[in-house]
């Protein structure tokens, strides 16, 4: 799988937070995205997942327009697991972990 996003740009309450920001991801590559408190990275990927409205830009996943896809096939493709997520019941980590399954499991 490759996920390529380019010219993502979000602005909140009038100040643009990321600006013409591009990524790109293949399959089995493990990727970090570095930088200083408040610098846009988490809102950078919400974008990318269309968690979080983007003013301009493309995301494509192994050469298709990611928000083509059905939410199903979106969720299959693609995971996150925000670190500031306040989870409502307990769950042990790997219960958690196993959410992401959820996608892939048709019916009961």
């Amino acid at each position: 799988m490759k996920l390529e996003a380019r010219g993502i740009s979000v602005t909140i309450h009038g100040k643009a937070i990321v600006s013409g920001a591009s990524l790109s991801v293949n399959g089995g590559e493990l990727v970090g995205l570095i930088g200083p408190n408040g610098a846009g990275k988490s809102t950078l990927l919400k974008a990318i997942l269309g968690i979080r409205h983007r003013d301009s830009g493309r995301v494509d996943v192994d050469g298709q327009d990611f928000f083509a896809l059905s939410t199903r096939e979106r969720a299959r493709r693609v995971a996150f697991l925000p670190q500031e997520r306040q989870v409502e019941w307990r769950l042990p980590g790997r219960d958690v972990v196993m959410l992401g399954r959820y996608p892939h499991h048709s019916g009961f």
